[in-house]
């Protein structure tokens, strides 16, 4: 299930990052990095016609001034793949018959 989305809707609206909650998450922290929810995210082929669809985490973080005004928010994405082949290569180091995963606390 991490890198099947069933469903896409891609609209030609103006894109609008402070609608997004990554965006949204980051200027409501007070931490200096956050994660949003992971999210099905579209993804170019690279350099190919169309575009794959894959669950993402964001993290991001809120560039503020010495005064806490809003300056930027700064964020990156990592595929759920990357935490796949992650999770693989930890439990292939561990003792026989272990697993790694990971949780998301909501």
């Amino acid at each position: 299930w991490l890198n099947r989305v069933e469903e896409i809707s891609v609209s030609s609206a103006p894109y609008n990052a402070t609608a997004r909650l990554w965006y949204q998450t980051a200027v409501a922290t007070t931490k200096t990095v956050a994660f949003s929810p992971i999210y099905a995210s579209l993804l170019s082929l690279g350099g190919h016609v169309g575009v794959a669809a894959v669950m993402a985490l964001p993290a991001v973080a809120p560039v503020r001034s010495a005064s806490g005004e809003l300056i930027a928010v700064a964020g990156s994405e990592c595929t759920v793949n990357h935490f796949d082949t992650f999770l693989q290569q930890i439990s292939a180091t561990l003792f026989e018959g272990t697993v790694a995963f990971l949780v998301e606390i909501d």
